[in-house]
Order: structure tokens, then sequence, then C-alpha cells
């Protein structure tokens, strides 16, 4: 039976392991993700975007472009941001979140919003109440999920750890 155990917790870690490289950290997945692009483009759905994927409030001269340095600060300040627009749509036990889910929550607050996360409500209910298998699987199920498939499943990946 101890070998049995043994087995799924090796094939335990090597899922986790595959959803990300080792030791990634919430800024190095979403620079993976986003792709770092130094000018003023349009993303998938129409946004005026720049660097690490910021979405600029009002459309700019197609000109404007940021050097490596300055993105890294504005990721930076839209991460933390991201963490506190996910706490919010979280609720108080926020503080409470294991590391991985809060990471997750914190990269949907960056790619879709607080208002996007905020319309994930059976997402969060599951969220708050550690069902993270359960969260996955509803996030598997979103239309984000279809339009985006490999970030959206990477991040349910992790949510089952």
């Amino acid at each position: 039976m101890k070998f049995l155990a043994f087995i799924i917790c090796i094939m335990v870690a090597e899922v986790a392991a595959a959803c990300v490289p080792d030791g990634e950290t919430t800024t190095e997945r979403i620079k993976r993700h986003e792709g770092f692009v130094s000018c003023v483009y349009k993303d998938i759905y129409g946004n005026h975007t720049i660097g690490w994927g910021h979405l600029l409030s009002k459309p700019v001269d197609s000109f404007m472009c940021w050097d490596e340095k300055y993105a890294d600060a504005v990721l930076a300040h839209d991460i933390a941001y991201s963490a506190t627009t996910a706490a919010h749509d979280f609720g108080s036990s926020y503080p409470l979140l294991p590391a991985v889910p809060a990471s997750v929550l914190t990269e949907l607050a960056f790619w879709i919003g607080g208002a996007g996360l905020a319309q994930f409500t059976d997402f969060l209910r599951f969220m708050r109440q550690g069902d993270y298998a359960g969260a996955a699987n509803d996030l598997d199920g979103t239309l984000l999920a279809s339009q985006v498939p490999a970030r959206a499943g990477e991040l349910s990946c992790l949510l089952r750890g």
C-alpha cells in the first residue's frame, strides 16, 4: 500500500511540474504568457496594449514605445493591482489562500480584469470552498478557456496541483 501511495505522489508531482517551469513566479508566468511588445498594439479583443500585456485606458499614438525596464516597472504595479483586485473579488479569506491558488487568482485578475473575474461566480465559489479541482474544472468550461486554451489549461493544471 505504501508503494502505491509513493507512485501516486510521484505522478502528482510530475503533473504539477508539467504545468509550469520549475520555480516560476507569477511575474515570470505572466511575462511568458503575455510576451513583451515594446510598441502599442491591439490585443485579440481590439484593446490598445503595450509592454507585458498592459492595457491602455484609451487609444494612443500607435508609435508610442516602452523599453523593457519601464515595462517591468509597470508590470510590477499591474500585478500588485491585480492581487488587490483578486483579493476584493475573493473576499476576506484571501490572505489564507495557499500561494498557488492566490497566484492563479492574481493572474486571472491581470488577464481579464476584476470585473471579468467577478463574473466567474462558480469558479470563485469553488475557490472559497477550497475545492481547487472544482475551480479548475469550472475554468476549463469557460469561454475564456475555449479562446485561449493553453493559458487557461495551465492555470487549471496549477489548481489541480
